[in-house]
């Protein structure tokens, strides 16, 4: 797929990329990438990454290459974080290409994903407050609790297979699964309300709201270890947000036009710097971050907001360098780059944003 339009940065932007998705397939290893690997400086490949890199070959017509990925990259671990994302990517290829031999193969691994989530779920909603259990990670929301991002992927990820089911004519399986995607919903919903009433209608990173237990992180690879204790977007204990602005897009489970989206969005984009959407580690709101803007991105366009959209996507094209590529966080005040340049989850979600910007059906069966 080719972009042409009267803008070169557009089109150069889109062309590079592909290319830098492309590095991800240098070694078909089931974990390892050479440098500079799915995420420039990273090594080691992550499911969260894959999911967004796959789709966007699926979303330029590329299906055999994303089904070749999904085989090799995917079928795998399961966990708490990508379970419910992988999910979502297998409904969303499954939607574009109809592909009865692929669904067929894939099948025993999205039943396997899906008793871990119920099985997961069950064992936990009790003492959790119908959530799944609380975890933490030394990235992304810089918290300790429940993650909004989680549930928001389980559920949709367990819609997806739901539809994948029924389209295998698995109708016991597809019963099943449809019971606990309702179950789990209303637990969900149940949740949002509760936080967002503490709030002022803010979808924040946890449950907990502005209360999260705050994340310390010792970095054992330094010589010698460092230990850091973080705060956020919120302060102290409220992490900083990651795909909790995904609820719209692009898990729609909620819709764009929701009442707690439209507050959400309204706090999330008066906190833009240089026209991007910051990192605030310990606070530093001159820390931006190029492809978690593109997620809210896609929210405004789902709103019908197209300026918002496009302004968003000359927001994070600025921030590329002369060969268009873009770091994963950048030091605003320093005006530098702060690591992992070429970030492949930003070419991803910038293939996506510019396909979406120029061809948008007006529903997200992609």
């Amino acid at each position: 797929m080719q972009v042409s339009i009267p803008e070169d940065k557009v089109n150069n932007a889109f062309g590079q990329a592909l290319n830098h998705l492309d590095l991800c397939l240098v070694t078909l290893a089931r974990t390892q990438f050479p440098t500079p690997g799915p995420s420039g400086g990273h090594h080691i490949f992550y499911e969260r990454d894959a999911v967004d890199l796959i789709h966007a070959y699926d979303i330029i017509g590329d299906h055999r290459r994303a089904a070749r990925m999904i085989d090799h990259y995917l079928l795998h671990g399961v966990n708490q974080e990508t379970s419910g994302m992988v999910l979502w990517l297998l409904g969303k290829h499954w939607a574009l290409t109809g592909d009865r031999d692929w669904l067929a193969h894939i099948l025993p691994d999205v039943e396997r994903r899906m008793a871990w989530l119920i099985r997961t779920w069950i064992a936990s909603r009790g003492a959790n407050d119908g959530l799944l259990p609380e975890t933490e990670i030394a990235d992304n929301e810089l918290a300790i609790g429940h993650f909004v991002s989680y549930h928001l992927y389980a559920l949709s990820g367990a819609k997806a297979a739901v539809a994948l089911a029924q389209a295998a004519r698995a109708g016991d399986l597809a019963a099943a699964w449809q019971e606990f995607a309702a179950a789990f919903e209303q637990a969900v919903m149940a949740r949002l309300e509760k936080l967002v009433a503490k709030t002022d209608g803010v979808i924040t990173p946890t449950f907990e709201g502005f209360d999260a237990r705050q994340l310390t992180f010792t970095a054992s690879w330094m010589d010698p270890p460092q230990t850091y204790t973080f705060a956020g977007a919120y302060g102290k204990t409220g992490g900083c947000d990651w795909h909790n602005i995904a609820a719209a897009f692009p898990t729609a489970v909620l819709p764009a036009d929701h009442p707690w989206i439209t507050s959400s969005v309204d706090r999330w984009r008066h906190t833009y710097v240089e026209g991007v959407f910051p990192y605030p580690r310990d606070r530093r709101y001159d820390w931006i971050h190029n492809y978690n803007t593109l997620n809210l991105s896609g929210t405004f366009l789902r709103r019908g907001d197209w300026a918002e959209a496009l302004r968003d996507l000359y927001g994070v094209l600025l921030h590329t360098t002369a060969a268009h590529a873009s770091a994963e966080v950048a030091d605003a005040a320093a005006r530098r780059d702060m690591n992992c340049t070429p970030h492949n989850w930003f070419s991803a979600k910038l293939v996506r944003h510019i396909r979406d910007l120029l061809l948008y059906e007006g529903d997200d069966l992609g």
